[in-house]
């Protein structure tokens, strides 16, 4: 009984808090222009990978140093560092209208007030799911997206979108600033220029590079868009994407929930199967989510959905891929083979950068929608292999999840085959 009042209520937390994240992308795509609303995805896209660059791997080391020993002297130091960073964030988010770079006309103010609050919110996050409180970690988690949404309500109101978004986000950074000073051990100001940076640093680059890689590896695809295509182009991908990633939120849920679960002293085979049975899940949500997308389109329902549902198969299996990807991510650190992980992101990395420039030579309209979703699928691929490889050689080979994945992929292509042939 006890077990199932505790799902209750962080299945209830973590459901108020992922809900942000599905809805205000896709009331954005309704109640934002077309060309505002790729301007907010390329935001987004910007700030959610350069915010755990500027963070330097102190989320990471938090979480793990949270659990155990290995890495708990740096957990001072690592808040220090952010708390630092966030107010030279801050301070210039703050100064760009006064050097003539207006929050409406340029993107560096928004840019770097996001990329404070990601940073905020991930080393806050990072800290309560080492702590046991996995839901509440998932709503400051989501701290970027509900201010989206109240930005996005405002603006039903009649009130300024962009405005109201910085606003709301100055408020965010006032209130997890509070939570880091609430939940972290901070030292005193005069001690600050005492902690050993070095020291941090050295271990902190590890988490660093793969969160940073990762984050990269994500969002390049509306990086890409926006760079080659229109931010009209970066709105029609973006939406297939919001829709095919409320599958995730079945992922989340359990590596949020149960992340002290997973990832402390278990058997292996039992982590093997949890994790499994997460992507099985995201396979199953997105196959709904595709039929369901068929179904509103037929019946002409008053819902953004996308005009291209070729993107929206080609992109599905994006989604399983993503989830087994941070199931092997999460195995590697739990091992301590950061260097092994920062391996198979850059290796997967290349692979989608090599597609991407090969499709931005050769494909242009759909096409090009369809080269960077394919494009974001080989470098996924790719990680997966070589994250496999390193867990094999750890000793610590992930059975089940591997052949979840294999057989996904497998069905996949069959499919594309039997669309073609029919076709």
């Amino acid at each position: 009984m006890r077990l199932i009042l505790y799902l209750g209520q962080h299945g209830l937390i973590f459901v108020l808090a992922k809900s942000a994240v599905l809805i205000a992308p896709l009331l954005a795509a309704g109640l934002l222009s077309q060309s505002l609303y790729g301007t907010v995805e390329w935001w987004l896209a910007l700030s959610l990978s350069f915010g755990p660059l500027l963070a330097m791997g102190a989320p990471g080391l938090i979480a793990y140093g949270t659990l155990g020993d290995k890495f708990r002297r740096h957990v001072r130091t690592a808040t220090v560092f952010v708390l630092i960073a966030v107010t030279v964030l801050l301070l210039l988010a703050l100064a760009m209208p006064l050097l003539g770079l207006d929050w409406k006309s340029s993107f560096y103010g928004p840019v770097a007030l996001q990329c404070a609050v990601v940073a905020l919110q991930m080393t806050l996050s990072a800290r309560l799911k080492g702590l046991g409180k996995g839901a509440w970690a998932s709503l400051v988690e989501s701290t970027l997206y509900l201010s989206l949404l109240c930005a996005l309500l405002l603006n039903w109101q009649g009130f300024d979108f962009i405005l109201s978004f910085m606003g709301l986000l100055l408020f965010a950074c006032s209130l997890l600033i509070g939570g880091v000073i609430r939940f972290l051990p901070v030292p005193s100001l005069s001690r600050w220029q005492r902690r050993n940076y070095r020291a941090f640093l050295r271990v902190g680059l590890h988490f660093m590079a793969g969160s940073t890689l990762m984050g990269i590896f994500m969002a390049l695809p509306r990086i890409s868009l926006g760079l080659l295509a229109s931010p009209e182009k970066v709105a029609e991908f973006a939406l297939v994407f919001r829709w095919l990633s409320i599958s995730i939120v079945a992922h989340q849920f359990i590596s949020t929930v149960f992340f002290r679960t997973i990832f402390t002293d278990i058997d292996t085979r039992k982590r093997d199967r949890m994790l499994s049975s997460a992507v099985l899940l995201v396979a199953f949500g997105t196959v709904s989510i595709v039929f369901a997308l068929y179904i509103a389109q037929a019946l002409n329902l008053p819902l953004p959905i996308p005009t291209s549902m070729e993107l929206v198969w080609s992109m599905s299996i994006v989604m399983v891929m993503w989830s087994a990807t941070a199931c092997f991510e999460g195995s590697l650190y739990r091992e301590g083979a950061s260097l092994a992980q920062i391996r198979a992101i850059v290796s997967g990395l290349f692979v989608q950068i090599l597609v991407l420039a090969l499709v931005a030579v050769l494909a242009s309209g759909n096409v090009l929608l369809y080269g960077v979703s394919y494009a974001w699928l080989l470098g996924l691929v790719i990680t997966i292999a070589v994250q496999n490889l390193a867990l094999r050689i750890a000793g610590q080979e992930m059975f089940f999840l591997l052949r979840v994945v294999s057989g996904c992929l497998i069905l996949f292509v069959a499919s594309a085959f039997a669309a073609l042939w029919i076709v």
